[in-house]
């Protein structure tokens, strides 16, 4: 099954995929509980000194004062993450301004292929190659390795039905793939 379809990318658009990439890692989760555990030791520790430190009515207030402070940091440690990254993104996105990256772009998925063409060129992805599916409000993104995702908007020249078939076809497409590479991965593993 070949599909094809045109649209327009701005820098929202390659923000959104960071932002959409950071939600789903592995990696930024545990970060941010190393940064919850820390701070609650912390807070921890601040709260053990104030407590000998302060006099009976001073103590309560000043105490629950700190603990208000530390609940509330430690609960928004995600938020405050993801204010911070999409800040340093706009400023990389803005600093490597390219008009090569934005634009007009041509999306075809075709014998087990994804390929973007854009102004810079055209990016061949086999479906062997995809390494996350993801989607946030606006799009899609087909990961693949280290280099930046294609990203294709939910809804195209108002058809909202292309992009979505795309996404699926290409979920259904890496799913079949991954099915097989364990059926073969079991099989050769098989005792004799």
């Amino acid at each position: 099954m070949d599909i094809a379809f045109s649209y327009d990318l701005d820098w929202d658009d390659y923000l959104d995929s960071q932002m959409t990439h950071n939600r789903h890692s592995e990696a930024v989760k545990r970060g941010i509980r190393k940064t919850r555990t820390g701070m609650l030791s912390f807070y921890v520790f601040v709260l053990l000194v104030l407590y000998p430190a302060l006099a009976s009515p001073v103590r309560a207030i000043v105490l629950c004062a700190v603990f208000a402070l530390g609940a509330a940091h430690i609960a928004l440690v995600p938020k405050l993450y993801e204010l911070r990254v999409a800040r340093l993104s706009r400023r990389l996105i803005k600093r490597a301004s390219s008009d090569k990256a934005i634009g007009p772009k041509k999306l075809v998925v075709k014998d087990g292929q994804v390929s973007c063409k854009a102004k810079s060129g055209t990016i061949r992805i086999e479906i062997a190659a995809v390494t996350e599916l993801l989607e946030s409000e606006r799009n899609f993104f087909v990961f693949f390795g280290e280099a930046a995702p294609v990203i294709f908007p939910k809804e195209a020249e108002g058809d909202r039905e292309g992009p979505r078939s795309v996404f699926e076809l290409l979920k259904e497409q890496k799913a079949a793939y991954e099915a097989e590479a364990d059926t073969k991965a079991e099989a050769g593993s098989a005792p004799v």
